[in-house]
């Protein structure tokens, strides 16, 4: 690309486009979508869409996409819990500003941490994107409620100093067991709020327990109410941090496509559906997993609705294979007795009919709350922020070094200067 040439096709897990966009690299899906004569706008997630949209042209297709369910102790207070209760989704100032007032208010919880996996880093560039305008190279970051939610997060640090870890691995759980209930138990002993963002752990976030351990489960917004579109942490899997079509099946929520302007668009439209298509329903990604394989499968919904019923078929298998061995006894009515069968190889296959009513009213209500989700506007995560930006002035900060306005204006300056770049 430094050349002025790139691949016809490209496959991007979370890098920014804007620049390859604008010196005319990429083609604009809108005017492949248009000319198209059997496609519409209307067959794809519009709101989705519209998130990725640069300059009135979409020039980077979602291939799917997915959010961070964050959900709060079902053993709190009845009040802090139902107060949360009232959120169709929650940013992370209203998540702090409800964890000051259960920690000052309630000594019996004083104990307890903000949640796992909010690393520093990621919280704090998750706040700076609603502040930051990619699109036309500005910040508002200088405008005080930055400001306000620095504060709010140094003061969660100084009741909990072990709140917001460095690095995800300081929280001594791997990832991937979050969706075990004994994990979950053992994080409703440390934390106010759980948040579930990567592969078969949504699933805890979307279905109804009979005694839940977190409960009330919303997406993550951003400040201004947008559902952020979450991007998985497979990047660093990717050659060259792009993705090949092999890890697509581990992509724990979107990737998206980008065509050269130079490529034969038709045939180039023809392999983006077929990655479509190889995301929503390959019967690979879901079918004949080993169960040690289970915490490396995914759950995203692919951009096409028309693939949504298949996509959730196929994805049954793998839901049998956590609920089953995990949550029997906090979903009962969910399933029928199970008799598990290991096949060749140590594979285990499971029934489809081994769904009650009452658990097929659950997929059917799970489907049903992504839908719904679907129709809320969105925004996608700030891309690479270099750390070395924001670094200095929040360590000034958090050592009362300077005032959390003076350490927001210093960003904001910084990341103006980043934009023009």
């Amino acid at each position: 690309m430094m050349a002025g040439q790139m691949p016809d096709i490209m496959i991007l897990e979370g890098q920014p486009f804007y620049a390859m966009a604008e010196s005319g690299f990429l083609a604009d899906f809108y005017q492949i979508i248009d000319n198209h004569p059997t496609l519409s706008r209307d067959d794809f997630f519009g709101q989705v869409l519209e998130a990725f949209e640069f300059n009135d042209g979409l020039y980077a297709m979602p291939l799917n996409f997915g959010f961070e369910y964050i959900g709060i102790n079902a053993g709190l207070p009845e009040s802090a819990v139902n107060r949360f209760a009232q959120h169709s989704g929650i940013s992370l100032s209203q998540m702090l500003e409800l964890y000051l007032d259960i920690i000052n208010n309630y000594p019996q919880y004083s104990h307890l941490q903000f949640g796992p996996y909010f690393e520093l880093g990621r919280i704090i560039q998750f706040e700076m994107s609603t502040h930051i305008n990619m699109v036309h190279r500005t910040s508002s970051l200088a405008n005080g409620e930055f400001a306000l939610f620095l504060e709010m997060l140094a003061e969660a640090r100084r009741l909990h100093p072990s709140n917001f870890t460095l690095r995800l691995e300081d929280d001594g759980m791997p990832l991937f067991m979050l969706h075990h209930p004994i994990h979950l138990e053992a994080l409703a002993g440390q934390y106010v709020f759980a948040n579930h963002r990567h592969h078969l752990d949504i699933l805890v976030a979307l279905l109804d327990y009979e005694a839940p351990i977190f409960t009330h489960y919303v997406p993550l917004t951003d400040g201004m109410g947008r559902l952020k579109i979450d991007h998985g942490p497979w990047s660093r899997r990717a050659t060259e941090g792009y993705m090949t079509v092999n890890q697509l099946q581990y992509s724990s929520t979107f990737a998206t496509v980008i065509v050269s302007s130079n490529a034969d668009l038709d045939l180039a439209w023809r392999m983006v559906e077929r990655l479509i298509a190889f995301v929503a329903i390959e019967p690979d990604l879901y079918s004949g997993v080993p169960s040690g394989s289970i915490g490396r499968r995914c759950l995203s919904t692919p951009i096409m609705p028309t693939f949504f019923d298949a996509h959730y078929a196929n994805y049954m298998s793998a839901l049998f294979r956590l609920f089953t061995s995990n949550f029997t006894d906090r979903t009962p009515a969910f399933f029928a007795d199970i008799n598990l069968q290991p096949t060749v190889g140590g594979r285990l296959v499971y029934n489809r009919d081994e769904l009650t009513p009452a658990g097929y009213a659950q997929i059917e209500h799970m489907k049903a709350r992504i839908l719904g989700y679907t129709q809320m506007p969105m925004t996608i995560p700030l891309f690479y922020l270099p750390p070395a930006v924001y670094e200095a002035p929040i360590e000034q900060f958090m050592l009362g070094l300077i005032t959390a306005q003076a350490a927001a204006q210093e960003i904001h300056n910084r990341v103006s200067l980043w934009l023009i770049e």
